[in-house]
């Protein structure tokens, strides 16, 4: 299960996750509150990232790195973040991944023979890190090789989440993505 507290969302404070891919095969998250935003995949996605509605009663399904490695790259990893939506308020979800044996080969999105065990080991570590030394670890690791369109920001700072979302309330889209 995963916890957030209730935090300020004003100035440099970072809160929530930052945008990643997800290290398992699949990710099942279930969460009856807002929060998670997902980039879509291909040129409609950009560099805009939507908050996704939850369905009491429902899960998220997210294909993870192993899988889109797995499949020569025919499947996307999903990428997001999770965001407060409101900021004083709890937030819990629980997330189930599925990952591929330890032992399991593939080849990663820079041409690396690599186990499943290994990657794992390796984006742990940069997503864990703190941002600076994130912003050194190749992008292939913290979005697990999903290119962007556009360039992220080029000073290195950690990611503004301005302005903030509880008064974008009105302003909402569903984000639907199909596969």
């Amino acid at each position: 299960m995963m916890h957030y507290l209730p935090s300020d969302v004003s100035g440099n404070n970072k809160v929530g996750h930052q945008k990643h891919t997800d290290i398992s095969s699949l990710t099942l998250l279930f969460s009856e509150q807002w929060g998670l935003q997902v980039r879509p995949p291909g040129t409609c996605g950009a560099r805009e990232m939507g908050f996704v509605a939850p369905k009491p009663g429902c899960a998220f399904v997210h294909v993870g790195d192993s899988l889109r490695f797995a499949s020569g790259m025919k499947f996307n990893s999903c990428i997001h973040r999770v965001v407060p939506f409101n900021p004083s308020e709890h937030r819990y979800s629980i997330a189930y991944f599925l990952r591929a044996e330890d032992d399991t080969m593939f080849v990663d999105s820079e041409g690396r023979y690599i186990t499943a065990g290994q990657w794992h080991d390796e984006k742990f570590k940069a997503f864990t890190d703190p941002w600076q030394w994130q912003a050194m670890a190749p992008t292939s690791m913290i979005l697990g090789g999903m290119k962007e369109a556009g360039a992220d920001d080029p000073t290195g700072s950690p990611a503004q989440f301005a302005p903030n979302p509880v008064a974008l309330q009105e302003e909402l889209k569903e984000v639907s993505v199909q596969a």
